[in-house]
């Protein structure tokens, strides 16, 4: 029986990693009718955990896990019918969090968490990730995200265990990193320095934090690549009456042990930020909350980089990873416990958004890519 096809000039392909079940679920996004359309699942030889496109859409990167083993896929993406091909897949050093490609598309960037290191590696002319490493960032306790800046001269990794993130100066032509002065800016501590985004005329910068359930705004200096601070504010309502999070408090191993033994009082409920997003237009910032499956969105004030609170929206249990379609009509959430993805809608004007659709996919979605079909 044949699958259906992706509506051509209309919308996008959507790629879903579920982390427990492994698969990648992908789906055709109907700008027009405002629907996803299941188109099948991909399944490699192990776990898929993190699915990101290339700028030119024909490639999809996932990181997926093999017996203990970490490695590194690059995908053909089939325009036609959606469908991906395995080209090439490479061991990694460590499971990873958190991947991006630098804006050249020439190199994929990566933070392990738990092996606290943080890797970049070159893309071939053909589009595939290549097996050795260019670069090794200087390390420190549980990197969250690594990310390069607009312009992409700069490049920030944020450490979680460390309560700062690390600035460099970023060479496009070779990958290699250099620690700007100063090296770093710190966050409050036990704040949980987890994602950053920035404005797209790079002169604003963003960091969730995962503890706090802030976001603090950041000047970004466009000749030097330092970061001074401008402002936070909560992304989580304070009338919510969450108290702060700890590291590792939801972690698998303490949600397993409280699942093994009934009799053990329940985990309260405590902050737990997850993801952050900047639409196109530099007008709003969307940012979840896992514990209380939470969306909010703030307004950016264009002047100074400060965020104000609009709205928060209760959505699919725990939101770990949304993703704006790239003009910044839509939103997508995976919910993580929920074994489905949402669409909303957003209004132009207000960035407020309404849920259009929801489609069931694999055991732990978390890491979502979109690929316009124009």
């Amino acid at each position: 029986m044949d699958m259906p096809k992706p509506d051509q000039g209309d919308g996008a392909l959507v790629f879903v990693a579920n982390a427990r079940s492994g698969e990648i679920s992908r789906f055709a996004l109907n700008y027009r009718k405002l629907t996803l359309r299941p188109l099948g699942v991909t399944h490699l030889e192990g776990i898929a955990e993190i699915v990101l496109a290339s700028p030119s859409g024909r490639f999809l990167y996932s990181e997926f896990q093999r017996d203990g083993e970490f490695y590194q896929a690059t995908l053909l993406i089939n325009p036609i019918q959606g469908d991906l091909e395995l080209l090439s897949d490479i061991p990694l050093p460590a499971g990873m969090v958190y991947q991006a490609l630098d804006h050249s598309g020439r190199f994929l960037l990566s933070a392990s968490y738990n092996d606290d290191l943080v890797t970049v590696h070159p893309l071939g002319r053909e589009g595939l990730v290549q097996g050795e490493m260019v670069a090794s960032l200087p390390a420190g306790r549980h990197p969250h995200a690594v990310t390069t800046d607009p312009s992409n001269r700069f490049a920030y990794v944020t450490y979680l265990g460390t309560d700062l993130t690390a600035q460099f100066s970023f060479d496009a032509l070779t990958g290699k990193a250099v620690a700007l002065t100063p090296p770093a800016v710190n966050a409050p501590a036990g704040s949980g320095p987890r994602h950053l985004c920035f404005s797209p005329d790079g002169r604003y910068a963003f960091l969730l934090t995962e503890m706090a359930g802030t976001i603090v705004s950041y000047r970004l200096d466009q000749d030097s690549g330092r970061l001074e601070e401008v402002g936070t504010e909560a992304f989580v309502p304070p009338e919510i009456g969450l108290d702060p999070g700890q590291a590792d408090y939801y972690s698998t191993a303490n949600i397993r042990y409280r699942a093994e033994h009934p009799a053990s009082p329940p985990i309260p409920p405590k902050t737990w930020g997850a993801d952050l997003q900047v639409r196109s237009d530099g007008r709003f910032i969307y940012a979840s909350e896992r514990s209380q499956s939470l969306l909010t969105l703030l307004a950016i004030d264009p002047v100074s980089g400060r965020l104000a609170r609009q709205k928060t929206y209760t959505t699919l249990k725990q939101p770990r990873g949304i993703l704006l379609e790239p003009r910044g009509r839509f939103l997508l959430v995976a919910g993580e416990e929920a074994s489905a993805i949402a669409l909303y809608a957003i209004d132009p004007a207000s960035g407020e958004l309404k849920l259009v659709e929801q489609q069931a996919v694999g055991d732990g979605p978390v890491w979502q890519a979109v690929v316009p079909l124009y």
